[in-house]
């Protein structure tokens, strides 16, 4: 269903599903009211990396399985290309210079209303469990859950960041608590962030070996981030073995998901409930020279998997309607049959009257340390990235560079080619949205100011080690050279 005539029945039949089947048609007390709510997000997942979009590998047999239960949105993208910042966005429905959460120690203020905020006190019981360090309660995100459990983003602290593997640290968490310390009467918003297929891709055998075909030139990587050996330099059969290793990691945490999915249905929470699986951003396999995340805004970054499967599959389909991850915010309350004044700059997506002209927007600040010379430390460099995207066109700024550049998605997909200088008059009123929408956002942060999280040394060392956090002012580091900056933050 790719036309807009499709778009809109199958948006017509799900908002008349959630409004009047949910009410009345179910089995049982639990079917009556408001619908359980799981919102599951996996750390630098790409949709061309799952078999259910354009993926070439088996690296996702769960997700396909749940993706004929749902509705696969094909354009969706996040509004930014890391972690904090993204999962801010999901929280309260604001893009990040509204919610203020833009660095990488920023601490998402209190003022910043969140969903689970809004569905504790509507009733709702509201859990979550994060596995990476920007989900961690120093940040904030736990904002409004009842329920929050960042044990597992804590490992790695001695060190070991890159070779965490927090899935089965958060496998008998999430059991635990949906078997035996659930409030069963109250309906429950369940989040769950992923983390494993951030690098290092050291998956865990059998997914080590499962994607290296023969094609394939092994390589080292570890200290992924960091590392000379994997730069935009390496051959086509060594990025196929690097990209093998992220499949492994996709495939560990697929693994893992059609566990919890079976757990869901032994519990009675399948049929009734609302599923929602994302990604917080992508990945860049030097599609445009780069590396990992929080380094631009092109597709590679931003487009990302999501995939809503509604009570008792009230809809299934593709809908390929252009949305931001800031759109679900209002869609999850609408679901949930919540009506709130708080402002936010989504559109639910049980809208049945889709704006085919609508425009989302993206934002970077992207922080670098260049090495100036043995002994001399390091010079910081920051880079703030705008964009938008409106029907097939896309536009980025790079003010710093005095760069601007256009793509039309349509005819060039991987945004190769820019064609800015051949209209001109398009630039322009692109370049107006943004300042436009900028001014929202900025009139909608007046009251959010994020301040920095308290972090221990500790946990400022995973940061760092993990390429989060730029080396210290003065540090001498081999691991950068000075024509290879190294990144402040990221996620």
């Amino acid at each position: 269903m790719k036309n807009g005539c499709g778009r809109l029945s199958i948006l017509i039949v799900v908002f008349l599903c959630m409004t009047f089947c949910l009410g009345g048609c179910g089995a049982s007390p639990q079917e009556n009211g408001p619908p359980n709510i799981f919102l599951l997000t996996i750390e630098s997942l790409r949709p061309d990396h799952l078999s259910f979009y354009t993926g070439p590998r088996p690296t996702s047999p769960n997700l396909d399985s749940l993706a004929k239960e749902s509705v696969v949105f094909e354009d969706a993208h996040s509004v930014t290309s890391w972690t904090l910042a993204s999962h801010a966005s999901i929280f309260s429905g604001l893009y990040p210079s509204a919610h203020g959460a833009v660095g990488a120690r920023s601490r998402l203020d209190d003022g910043v209303m969140t969903l689970a905020e809004i569905l504790s006190k509507a009733g709702y019981e509201t859990a979550g469990f994060a596995t990476g360090p920007y989900l961690g309660r120093r940040h904030n995100l736990n904002q409004g859950f009842e329920h929050y459990d960042d044990s597992a983003a804590t490992v790695g602290l001695s060190g070991g960041a890159h070779d965490d593997v927090t899935t089965p640290i958060l496998e008998p968490l999430v059991t635990q608590f949906l078997t035996s310390r659930r409030d069963e009467p109250a309906p429950l918003f369940f989040f769950a962030y992923l983390w494993d297929p951030h690098y290092d891709y050291i998956p865990p055998p059998p997914f080590d070996t499962m994607f290296v075909d023969s094609d394939a030139d092994p390589i080292d990587v570890t200290r992924y981030e960091s590392s000379l050996i994997v730069d935009a330099g390496i051959s086509e059969a060594e990025l196929r073995y690097v990209e093998s290793q992220y499949d492994g990691e996709i495939r560990f945490t697929d693994d893992y998901l059609g566990r919890f999915f079976d757990l869901l249905k032994e519990q009675g929470l399948w049929d009734n409930s609302l599923i929602i699986v994302t990604a917080d951003h992508g990945e860049e396999f030097f599609d445009h020279g780069q590396k990992g995340h929080k380094r631009t805004l092109y597709v590679e970054s931003v487009h990302v998997p999501l995939l809503i499967k509604f009570p008792q599959r009230a809809q299934v389909g593709r809908d390929d309607r252009l949305v931001s991850l800031v759109d679900l915010f209002p869609t999850i309350l609408e679901a949930a049959r919540i009506k709130s004044d708080v402002e936010h700059q989504g559109t639910s997506l049980l809208q049945s009257d889709p704006k085919p002209d609508r425009s989302i927007f993206f934002e970077l600040l992207s922080t670098f340390y260049h090495r100036m010379g043995e002994g001399q430390g390091f010079k910081k460099e920051e880079q703030e990235w705008w964009g938008v995207r409106q029907g097939d066109d896309k536009l980025l700024l790079v003010p710093a560079d005095q760069r601007v550049e256009l793509y039309r998605t349509r005819q060039d997909p991987t945004e190769q080619l820019n064609v800015a200088i051949e209209d001109t008059e398009l630039v322009g009123r692109l370049s107006e949205k943004i300042a436009a929408w900028r001014r929202e956002s900025a009139r909608l942060g007046r009251n959010h100011q994020a301040t920095e999280a308290e972090l221990d040394p500790e946990q400022l060392e995973r940061l760092r080690a993990l390429g989060y956090l730029g080396p210290e002012p003065a540090a001498t580091s081999s691991k950068a050279s000075a024509d290879s900056p190294t990144r402040d933050e990221g996620g």
